[in-house]
């Protein structure tokens, strides 16, 4: 198995983890903010292994995108054309700039309701900033069906 290849798998794979906490983090922080419920260690631990789990996949991504990646020297090379093309566009553009739209609501969540004061406002705005991040996630996934779809598992 060749760097780039393992890399990839990692990069799948970690999705479904990032995925999961990604829709957990939104919807018990809304939860919780409906409830009045107080801001605890549990509710910041939470918030730094999301945007911990997110730096790696993105770092992971990067790793691929500007080192390994056959497909990145060929859509720069190329870049007028590879705009023409929804696969190439895609991976040299639109996907990069999905995840890191997603890697900044995320940050900008969890530090702004890190600096909040009430803890219903911490929930709400720890919500909106990963939600965000969800919607930006799901959005730069190559889906199944899409003409730049990817396998859902490697293997």
């Amino acid at each position: 198995m060749t760097a780039y290849s393992a890399l990839l798998l990692v990069h799948s794979w970690l999705r479904w983890a990032l995925l999961a906490l990604a829709m957990l983090v939104p919807a018990r922080a809304l939860w919780r903010a409906r409830a009045r419920a107080a801001w605890t260690p549990g509710d910041r631990r939470l918030s730094v292994i999301f945007t911990a789990l997110l730096d790696t996949q993105v770092l992971v991504g990067l790793g691929l995108y500007f080192g390994l990646s056959p497909v990145t020297p060929r859509s720069m090379a190329a870049f007028g054309a590879a705009m023409k093309h929804a696969p190439a566009r895609f991976f040299a553009v639109e996907h990069l700039f999905a995840m890191i739209f997603a890697l900044a609501a995320a940050h900008v969540g969890v530090a702004s309701a890190k600096r909040a004061e009430e803890d219903e406002t911490k929930h709400r705005r720890l919500a909106l900033g990963v939600g965000l991040a969800l919607l930006a996630i799901l959005a730069g996934i190559p889906w199944p069906g899409m003409p730049y779809a990817r396998p859902l598992f490697r293997l």
